[in-house]
């Protein structure tokens, strides 16, 4: 058996087979977009995606699952873990944090609604104001263009033929926030009565054919 190791930065690769402490044997390490059919049909039992989903934007994604499913063999298995969801970057903020304090007393389907409303009104307006960019412009120039919503992006998975087996929200609320920091300490006690605002998914599926 052989495992494959796929990124589409050259400079990357160049690391890991240059550096000795990094050396990886019985690894093949490939330069290559994930969206593109690099393997063809039933080439792999296992494949990981690590913190890579929230850089692909949608129509990428979707290409990208579907050629995981491809890859994989049938019982094969995909592990995913992604960093941030969508709303998480709500808790970085003082004053977006203060709009949530109403969703203490929503109902969770009310909770979407409204912070879908948040985020795509308010929000955006308060950034073009302070900011000069409205927060979805401020994304896009960042790594994370297409942060997964946490509780719609187990449908997407699903749609693309998957058996969603585990699919769990984590609290690592505010990783990279002093602990001590009353930020941090807000920010969990938002996240923990609300799930939408966890900051990571990790999602185990199948492939059953």
């Amino acid at each position: 058996k052989s495992s494959v190791g796929l990124d589409i930065s050259k400079e990357s690769l160049t690391v890991v087979n240059k550096t000795p402490e990094n050396s990886v044997t019985g690894v093949e390490f490939l330069n290559g977009d994930c969206s593109v059919d690099h393997f063809g049909e039933n080439r792999f039992d296992l494949i990981i995606a690590a913190d890579i989903i929230e850089h692909l934007p949608i129509d990428v994604l979707n290409k990208t699952l579907a050629n995981c499913f491809k890859w994989l063999r049938p019982g094969g298995t995909m592990i995913i873990h992604t960093f941030p969801t969508k709303y998480w970057y709500m808790l970085l903020s003082i004053i977006y944090s203060l709009f949530l304090l109403p969703t203490f007393f929503f109902t969770k389907s009310f909770t979407c609604s409204y912070v879908k409303f948040l985020d795509e009104s308010i929000i955006e307006f308060l950034s073009k104001i302070f900011k000069g960019q409205t927060h979805s412009q401020q994304v896009m120039q960042t790594g994370h263009c297409n942060p997964p919503h946490p509780f719609n992006f187990r449908d997407i998975l699903k749609n693309n033929g998957f058996e969603v087996v585990k699919y769990e929200l984590l609290d690592e609320v505010l990783s990279g926030i002093k602990g001590d920091s009353p930020r941090y300490w807000w920010g969990n006690f938002i996240a923990k009565k609300n799930e939408i605002f966890r900051s990571s998914i990790i999602a185990i599926l199948r492939k059953n054919i």
